[in-house]
């Protein structure tokens, strides 16, 4: 069953807006399974295109190929690993370079395979190379690409005697590098025109269309047709950059304790008010003195200028507190940070004593 959701042309179409109920004692069938899975792919597809978007995330830079004299050869190009939003929703994953023929139509990869890929022993099929008209500029672009994987046996269906059907067990997420002769039209826009971020006014966005190809155009590629020396590559102007929070952060500054006043208490001192001063500090949850001296209230924090800030404690000195001694101070604020600020205060004999 197919819904059209109407943000798109038929290329957007859901296959399946519904999934399967399960309850004990219910059949399931490879449909019921197969239904759930393009339910959640689906699902997947519409968030990334509606609110990512598409075009590179990161890496799928094409380069020239080198030999070991830093001279490039003709007619190759290179695209290293990188990660990819198509226009449909697809994650493509290129895990390793490339190396493109540019007057081929291209290549298909997928992750994990091995170099060279091994022959299947069953399910085995010839790929025919096509070759493209030799003539620049070519696009080196990357569409999604689901290719099979581990073929099985099948078993027979009666007493039959062959046992060589086969049949593909995994869908793998693969890709698909292509040489372009012609720009997509999806590209076609000037993308470096970011005028459109910012509406004259504020109104309801409408759904935007589903783009009529499946490929993201990576670089320009321009060359001499009579040798393939490559004489331009073009990372920028076609190229699709999404905007990514990857490599964004935050990172808040310690804080520190300048100084508490007073600094100094006489035995037997209570409900004395201690203010301490310093920078980024947070709200205290716990302050202590150890032994001989009692936090009995703990004040809000104070703004005082720019990152400076302060907070007032209330303490009582024990009577039999040890005069002439030290006392250290340990602070543990509302995000767990715990600073030990030694020698703050020091006790003095009191008038009585």
């Amino acid at each position: 069953m197919k819904h059209h959701h109407g943000l798109g042309n038929e290329l957007c179409e859901c296959s399946a807006i519904e999934r399967p109920r399960y309850f004990p004692r219910q059949m399931i069938t490879a449909d019921d399974m197969i239904l759930e899975q393009t339910y959640f792919r689906d699902k997947l597809r519409r968030h990334n295109r509606l609110l990512h978007g598409w075009g590179t995330i990161c890496g799928a830079i094409v380069c020239p190929v080198c030999n070991s004299k830093e001279e490039m050869k003709p007619w190759l190009v290179n695209v290293s690993p990188g990660y990819i939003l198509g226009p449909y929703g697809d994650e493509i994953v290129i895990d390793r370079d490339c190396t493109i023929d540019i007057c081929t139509t291209g290549v298909m990869g997928m992750c994990q395979e091995p170099s060279p890929p091994p022959l299947d022993p069953w399910c085995s099929d010839v790929k025919e190379i096509v070759i493209n008209r030799c003539q620049g500029p070519v696009y080196i672009a990357v569409k999604y690409k689901e290719i099979m994987a581990r073929p099985v046996r099948l078993q027979p269906m009666g007493c039959g005697c062959d046992d060589m059907q086969c049949e593909y067990s995994r869908w793998c997420d693969g890709y698909e590098i292509g040489v372009l002769t012609e720009l997509p039209e999806s590209h076609r826009p000037d993308l470096s025109d970011n005028s459109s971020d910012q509406p004259k006014q504020m109104e309801i966005p409408k759904c935007p269309p589903c783009p009529s190809e499946p490929w993201v155009v990576l670089a320009e590629v321009d060359f001499d047709p009579n040798n393939g020396d490559i004489t331009k590559i073009d990372n920028y102007k076609y190229r699709r950059i999404l905007r990514t929070h990857t490599q964004d952060w935050l990172s808040l500054p310690s804080p520190e304790i300048k100084k508490v006043t007073p600094d100094t208490l006489r035995q037997g001192d209570s409900e004395v008010i201690l203010t301490v001063e310093g920078n980024n500090l947070r709200t205290p949850k716990i302050i202590s003195f150890g032994k001989g001296i009692k936090v009995t209230n703990l004040g809000k924090l104070n703004e005082l200028n720019g990152e400076e800030r302060s907070f007032q404690v209330k303490v009582s000195v024990d009577a039999q507190a040890q005069p002439e001694n030290y006392y250290n101070m340990t602070i543990i604020d509302v995000d767990c940070n715990v600073m030990v600020e030694s020698k703050v205060v020091k006790i003095t004999a009191s008038n009585n004593s």
